[in-house]
């Protein structure tokens, strides 16, 4: 089985998880009444690709003739086509999502990402987990002010505030996704220690020994302005003190030898691979199997804790600078494992209509491979994103030829990549209008309160994609 403090640290590689402990879920249980809880209380499990994945390699636009020129030794030949989409190619290490596809359960969003274009991963992530207003660019003052989006959403999506009777409804497992799980005061829904400090642990906590060591065990981002309470709550915090024989007890395993779901090393991964007949097959890195631990978490958090609203992991990596044809590929391959598995285990629990998976990165790469020996990319502006789930609009989303679209094409048209004038993919979908359509028609906020969460987002539906029924 997993080791906790293996998988703590395993956070500062990309994607950090814990445990969960039978007493908390049995308590969890009780005082959330979670066998009344509808299955329309919809759940968002977000992936974040942390470092800015290169959405041209990822969602190839095999079509436009001048991909060769501007990649003349990363370019991907062989990717895959996909049925109703002629223009692009799936990278071949994605091969996992094919089946995902088949089920009419993938959204590929191109072109997406911050209007401002800023190349910074800081000001780009922050622009991302806070949700901030692109025009004009924030001053450092407000990207250190702002508080993540999450919170914000769930408490206009009328989710009560976390109390001495409940669990948090947003949960980050991960050491990295603080800032967008942060909440200013606590009245808003968090799953952050700074609102412990507030309000007090809930009881649930307190039954089971999280105490205030626990609290802040794991620190190790400071905030600006620093303070000591400033990291998210997470899964140590909400589910702390598991045991090996308490997750068995639960049906917390990884049934790899069967079912190839969540292999964690490198041996799990040669029999999943066997198991599933998967051709595509990652080289194990320790980043990746903290990504498959914390995917699995994850499902299994969203499963049986319904008043769980949201859950971030993410996977660390992407800034593929050098090197990029060595290290790109098996990235993809740990993303395309983990996304299948979660699919797959979300629908052997008969919840493809309660849990929807969004895969984001704070922005892509330039259109052309730089002169680094191995070379790579460098920072960019727009991106590829995946939603995954039931009633989307299957298909891709901004990237087809400006004279037709092909049956599973949608929203804008693509530019030929070597007549960009700044050598970034360009912004054709804003991040802010991907994060409005799902908090609108996931998560129930109001039309009218998207701009108590998205500052200034106006009480329209103009600028979304519709990847969503």
């Amino acid at each position: 089985m997993i080791d906790r403090r293996n998988l703590l640290r395993g956070a500062l590689l990309g994607a950090g998880a814990s445990m969960f402990s039978s007493k908390v879920l049995a308590s969890a249980g009780k005082a959330l009444g979670i066998a009344g809880l509808p299955p329309t209380n919809h759940q968002l499990l977000f992936v974040f690709q942390r470092g800015g994945n290169d959405g041209v390699n990822t969602l190839i636009p095999m079509r436009d003739l001048t991909y060769p020129q501007a990649r003349p030794t990363l370019k991907i030949t062989n990717g895959i086509q996909l049925p109703g989409i002629p223009y692009s190619r799936l990278n071949p290490n994605l091969e996992r999502l094919v089946q995902i596809d088949q089920q009419t359960r993938l959204a590929m969003i191109h072109q997406v990402g911050d209007p401002s274009m800023s190349r910074s991963h800081f000001t780009a992530m922050d622009m991302f987990e806070k949700g901030l207003l692109p025009t004009p660019p924030p001053t450092q003052a407000a990207l250190a002010q702002a508080t993540g989006f999450v919170p914000k959403m769930l408490a206009q999506a009328g989710v009560a505030p976390f109390d001495s009777n409940t669990l948090p409804a947003a949960l980050s497992i991960s050491g990295l996704m603080q800032t967008m799980f942060r909440a200013g005061t606590g009245d808003q829904v968090s799953a952050h220690v700074r609102d412990l400090s507030k309000i007090g642990a809930p009881a649930i906590m307190q039954a089971v020994g999280v105490d205030g060591v626990s609290l802040q065990h794991g620190l190790d981002h400071a905030a600006v302005p620093p303070t000591n309470l400033d990291e998210q709550l997470g899964y140590e915090l909400a589910f702390g003190h598991g045991t090996d024989a308490a997750l068995q007890g639960l049906g917390f395993t990884h049934a790899f030898a069967s079912t190839g779901r969540f292999p964690f090393d490198a041996s799990e991964l040669a029999t999943a691979a066997a198991a599933t007949g998967s051709t595509v097959v990652p080289t194990f890195d320790p980043k990746g199997a903290a990504l498959m631990a914390a995917a699995e978490q994850a499902v299994f958090t969203l499963v049986h804790s319904p008043s769980t609203r949201v859950v971030g992991i993410e996977m660390g990596g992407w800034d593929t600078h050098a090197n990029q044809a060595a290290e790109h590929p098996n990235l993809l391959r740990y993303l395309g494992w983990a996304l299948r598995d979660m699919n797959d285990e979300i629908l052997a629990n008969g919840l493809g209509n309660r849990i929807t998976i969004v895969v984001v990165t704070e922005f892509g790469r330039t259109a052309l491979e730089n002169g680094a020996n191995p070379p790579g990319t460098d920072h960019g502006a727009g991106g590829a994103w995946f939603v995954v789930g039931d009633n989307i609009v299957s298909g891709t989303h901004n990237v087809h030829a400006a004279g037709g679209v092909g049956a599973r094409e949608f929203g804008a048209p693509w530019t030929d990549l070597t007549t960009l004038t700044d050598d970034a993919v360009p912004v054709a979908t804003g991040l802010r209008d991907v994060l409005a359509e799902l908090m609108l028609k996931r998560m129930g906020v109001p039309i009218g309160n998207l701009q108590d969460v998205l500052e200034s987002y106006p009480a329209s539906t103009a600028s979304f994609l519709d990847f969503l029924v």
